[in-house]
């Protein structure tokens, strides 16, 4: 018998997800995402109107 055989540890695999997806309503009020990207290079540097 070869030496590693006996010594390898067995894992349990994860069990697979089976409860039901959540409901997602259409009416839900939702926040509204701003984003602000900073001006770069020559634009950044020309004045503000």
């Amino acid at each position: 018998m070869a030496k590693g055989i006996g010594s390898q540890k067995m894992t349990k695999k994860p069990k697979k997800d089976t409860s039901a997806p959540k409901v997602v309503s259409a009416d839900a009020p939702r926040p509204t995402v701003v984003t602000q990207v900073p001006l770069r290079g020559k634009a950044a540097k020309l004045p503000k109107k």
